[in-house]
């Protein structure tokens, strides 16, 4: 990888550092609406939170589009892109778990569902820096169909968790207790089925690089190639493969 100056201002970076910009306001408004105790105002904050969040995760879609319409694709992106994108998710679902907690009835699902997206992100960051490091850079984590799902499941449980317990977060207005269970039960089907999206992702991650890291090893590509994953000069390489 190439961090490069020319790289930091690019359209799609640039709507990556918004993103990161709209998790601490996020986190602020949410808090806000936390410590409301006037319906009006809890339902109001909770409504910008969830305007701030939806702008967030609309950046996350624009500058994927943007940046490979336009080849503006780089290595400051690779990084930087998806550590916003799971902050302000795994943020995102924590801060609503916490305000619908105290204002809802059991919601224990929402945090099994914190748990194991938490526990997944954490796991698949450790394990891409370990086959980044063995691999010497040829293995690297990249999005495929399953963790595309999970993430847009992911994306549809965090919207309906706003839409739990509208008579008491609202409270200032009726809502049938047919639209509320229908809405709790999806959520709850919704979350955990999530969670065992979350879970076969990260299994089916680790089987795939694990083969693929083999294949180097066995190869002897990986005696070729300095620590960065550069080719060593030929003195060196021969000395490697002595």
């Amino acid at each position: 990888m190439q961090f490069k100056k020319e790289d930091l201002f690019t359209i799609p970076n640039i709507l990556t550092y918004v993103r990161f910009l709209c998790l601490p306001i996020y986190i602020a408004f949410m808090c806000v609406c936390f410590n409301a105790e006037d319906p009006i105002k809890r339902s109001t904050w909770l409504i910008v939170s969830f305007l701030v969040f939806i702008f967030a995760e609309v950046t996350d879609i624009i500058d994927g589009k943007v940046a490979r319409k336009y080849n503006m694709v780089t290595d400051i992106g690779k990084v930087m892109d998806p550590v916003a994108d799971k902050l302000m998710q795994c943020f995102g679902i924590l801060m609503v778990a916490i305000v619908k907690t105290k204002w809802v009835q059991n919601v224990w699902f929402i945090w099994v569902f914190v748990g194991v997206l938490i526990a997944k992100e954490i796991f698949m960051g450790v394990q891409s820096k370990y086959f980044m490091r063995a691999s010497k850079r040829q293995v690297e984590q990249m999005a495929n169909k399953v963790g595309k799902a999970g993430a847009a499941v992911n994306f549809a449980g965090i919207i309906l968790t706003f839409l739990l317990g509208l008579d008491n977060v609202f409270g200032w207005f009726s809502v049938p207790q047919v639209v509320l269970d229908v809405i709790y039960y999806t959520t709850m089907v919704v979350l955990l089925g999530a969670c065992v999206l979350q879970i076969y992702a990260a299994t089916q991650y680790t089987v795939k690089y694990a083969k693929q890291l083999k294949a180097l090893r066995e190869s002897g590509i990986l005696d070729t190639l300095d620590r960065y994953g550069n080719p060593l000069p030929q003195d060196e390489n021969k000395e490697e493969t002595k």
